[in-house]
């Protein structure tokens, strides 16, 4: 395991809650968790995006751009780019209704 990894007790904790698993809605993930360890090494380490080192591969660059499109898409709606919610309920069920209209 690297220093930028995922432990198997932090992967167990993480691993029910992303999407793309078996039996979820939508494509499944060729491998999730190589997905997180990737965008925890950019994060951590500083690096920019197009540069992940050879175990994460050119995937994870186009992995993240999904991301950053989805991300963009949801930012069209006000409520959700301003964070007009204080309540963190509130904006959690805007951002489930806003996300159903997008790609429901």
């Amino acid at each position: 395991m690297g220093q930028y990894e995922l432990s198997a007790s932090q992967w167990e904790q993480l691993e029910g809650s992303l999407p793309g698993r078996l039996g979820h809605v939508g494509v499944t993930a060729k491998d999730n968790r190589s997905f997180v360890n990737g965008v925890l090494w950019v994060v951590r380490s500083g690096a920019q995006w197009k540069d992940p080192p050879g175990e994460y591969g050119k995937e994870l660059y186009r992995e993240r751009n999904l991301i950053e499109r989805a991300f963009n898409k949801l930012k069209h709606w006000r409520r959700i780019a301003t964070r007009y919610d204080r309540r963190g309920i509130y904006f959690l069920s805007a951002l489930y209704l806003v996300s159903a209209v997008i790609w429901g």
